[in-house]
């Protein structure tokens, strides 16, 4: 499901979050980051939780935020045209 990898960068960006920022909390390097928004690598559940820790997001928010985009077929700019910013501050820890 490379929707997760998407779904990850969204939340980040719209958090304004930098990559290094969340690679540092995460304890993985930037390049496996880059991999896994790309949707080139999917990470472990164990990697997920710890990224989705790193963004103060349940793992299962980050699936259900996968999900949507992959039902609405949503690349990244109609992402940013949604109405998703409010939805992650609802679903943040």
């Amino acid at each position: 499901m490379k929707e997760i990898g998407k779904a990850i960068r969204l939340i980040r960006t719209l958090l304004g979050e930098s990559a290094t920022d969340v690679c540092e909390r995460a304890g993985i390097s930037r390049a496996m980051l880059t991999e896994i928004e790309k949707g080139k690598k999917m990470p472990s559940l164990a990697m997920l939780t710890t990224i989705a820790s790193a963004l103060e997001m349940p793992v299962y928010n980050l699936a259900l935020i996968g999900e949507y985009i992959a039902k609405n077929n949503l690349n990244e700019k109609r992402l940013r045209q949604t109405a998703l910013r409010a939805v992650i501050a609802k679903v943040r820890t």
